[in-house]
């Protein structure tokens, strides 16, 4: 974990450690380097280019819209004649300019989307992601032991991973690569392993109904109790809330015996509570009698494509928990993914739970272990 600095000139990357200098003639072919890890990676390899071009963050255009940042344009015109001359680029990821000129970054995982940003506008036949674990997980190896790595996973099963918890690819790569057809490969910056490839669904012959398990520990949920019951009203709850940018996920109503009044239930993410609380109480086109919420709740959801056409699934995961004595808050479907709102303290008991009855462990290869091994 030595400190790196670096200095380029005259078209060179000079690496310089807390122990010495490193150099080295780069002779590979063209890629990209996701984060900070990949310097590192270059430094162990002891590679130094004299023929590398170096792309600054003024030739990324991003779009910034409060907490969403997208990338709108980039140049390519420095790209294509270096590479017209057998030229390696190198690309930083996860930032740019604004229209207004300001530096902004695209966000966690931003990395993920600028290199499908990059495999799009030149056309590859392929993206491979390179980051410090070799593949997707059934579920997080750091806190499940018996997760193992998936082979081939879809788009939209990665997708609904990726917005649930997981954290190996960001989701609106994962959406870019979906959009265009781009397939993609997770792999490690460490090793020669085989990755996880991400493609289209009619490549992906499912035997079973659960791809994976996720959970995240950053969602809020707020109750609205005693909510007068009338057309129009939850529009004007959520209104507000929308044009401050604040995502809703799960929605849950329950009309009271007298159809007068209504308890309305909806999660956040966590950041978000304070705001949303503020933005109720001066809300003037809604009434109710008291607001409660919790922020001591997590999210677990399983995903798989062959839970479309495999019965069954919502008992076995409610039976599940049930039987671990864990209490489901609130409960979101879709046609590949089921998530409940659950305890946070429950997280990890919920977790193990689904990947077991799922049939996800794994049972006698040491991918989990040798996955432990390489990060320590």
């Amino acid at each position: 974990n030595n400190s790196f600095k670096y200095l380029i000139k005259n078209n060179t990357l000079n690496f310089i450690s807390d122990d010495k200098n490193f150099s080295g003639q780069l002779n590979f072919k063209p890629f990209y380097f996701s984060s900070d890890l990949n310097f590192n990676y270059i430094s162990r390899k002891k590679i130094l280019s004299n023929d590398t071009l170096i792309i600054d963050l003024f030739d990324s255009e991003l779009l910034n819209n409060s907490n969403l940042n997208a990338i709108i344009n980039i140049h390519i015109e420095k790209i294509n004649d270096f590479l017209n001359e057998d030229g390696v680029v190198v690309i930083p990821g996860f930032q740019g300019i604004s229209k207004d000129g300001d530096i902004t970054t695209i966000g966690r995982g931003g990395s993920d989307a600028t290199a499908v940003a990059i495999a799009k506008i030149f056309k590859a036949d392929t993206c491979e992601i390179y980051t410090d674990v070799d593949g997707v997980y059934s579920s997080d190896p750091n806190k499940i032991p018996v997760a193992k790595k998936i082979d081939k996973i879809s788009y939209d099963e990665m997708l609904e991973l990726s917005s649930v918890g997981a954290k190996v690819m960001q989701s609106s790569a994962v959406q870019t690569a979906m959009m265009y057809d781009i397939p993609l490969e997770v792999r490690s910056t460490f090793t020669d392993r085989k990755g996880t490839k991400i493609f289209s669904q009619e490549n992906i012959d499912y035997s079973k109904s659960v791809t994976g398990v996720a959970y995240s520990k950053d969602d809020a949920k707020i109750t609205l109790i005693g909510v007068e019951d009338k057309p129009g009203v939850a529009a004007n709850i959520f209104e507000p809330l929308n044009k401050n940018q604040i995502n809703v996920d799960m929605v849950i109503q329950n009309i009271s015996s007298d159809q007068k009044t209504t308890d309305i239930t909806f999660t956040i993410k966590r950041d978000d509570l304070l705001k949303t609380k503020e933005i109720l109480k001066v809300n003037n086109k809604i009434k109710y009698k008291n607001i409660t919420h919790n922020d001591k709740v997590a999210k677990i959801s399983i995903v798989g494509a062959g839970m479309v056409s495999t019965p069954g699934v919502t008992y076995r995961m409610f039976r599940g928990l049930a039987d671990s004595n864990i209490n489901i808050l609130a409960i979101s479907t879709s046609e590949i993914k089921l998530s409940v709102i659950i305890d946070e303290a429950k997280t990890l008991d919920a977790v193990k739970k689904l990947h077991t009855i799922f049939d996800l462990d794994w049972d006698g290869n040491k991918t989990a272990q040798n996955y432990k091994e390489k990060k320590n």
